[in-house]
């Protein structure tokens, strides 16, 4: 049976009950458009085309509205409209405008001027730091020196202490006398430890 397009999608939305509730559940989509590429799917299907099922069209519609993607709308800008105000006062010219320009020049004159913030005097400067606030002590930082030997005293107790009991281990050396038999090792492994940026100086 040979359908035009039209005349295949009036028949498909004759059962209106059915038409509008696909209406309200695929309301962002392109109803013609999915229409037609299920129209086209259609004519392929020789045997399914040649029944004229309107019934399973609806149903071969219905899958196509449900995988389509929805239809692209651009965005609605909402439009402001704006009175443009008409100058109601005549424009002066001639002596008039040279009589309003001295009027307006008298009352800037007439206004006093405020007083300009005080400079600061030196007493003031000395005790407030200028306008900026005198900064408070700087914070302690720890010296080089003192992280290395903190990190020599925690390889001393490692090596000659028990972790478990703090008990001296055998072989247990004065801490002066341990870091100056294991010094190049010592500062080899601060070199690595700097490097690692693991103690920030």
């Amino acid at each position: 049976m040979k359908l035009t397009f039209e005349e295949f999608w009036k028949k498909l939305i004759e059962h209106e009950i059915w038409y509008d509730q696909m209406k309200m559940r695929f309301f962002r989509k392109d109803l013609k458009g999915v229409a037609n590429d299920c129209f086209i799917f259609l004519l392929a299907s020789e045997q399914r085309w040649k029944a004229q099922d309107f019934q399973d069209f609806r149903k071969c519609y219905q899958s196509f509205l449900s995988k389509s993607p929805d239809k692209v709308s651009a965005p609605v800008l909402q439009q402001v409209e704006t009175e443009v105000k008409k100058h109601e006062e005549p424009i002066l010219t001639g002596e008039e405008r040279d009589k309003k320009i001295a009027e307006w020049l008298e009352s800037v004159k007439a206004v006093k001027m405020a007083n300009h913030v005080p400079k600061l005097s030196r007493k003031q400067i000395a005790e407030e730091g200028d306008w900026l606030p005198k900064k408070g002590p700087t914070h302690p930082s720890t010296s080089e020196g003192e992280l290395r030997k903190a990190f020599f005293h925690q390889y001393y107790i490692k090596h000659n202490f028990d972790p478990r009991t703090a008990d001296k281990v055998t072989g247990w050396v004065d801490e002066s006398k341990w870091i100056e038999d294991n010094e190049v090792e010592l500062m080899e492994l601060w070199t690595e430890e700097l490097s690692r940026q693991v103690i920030k100086i």
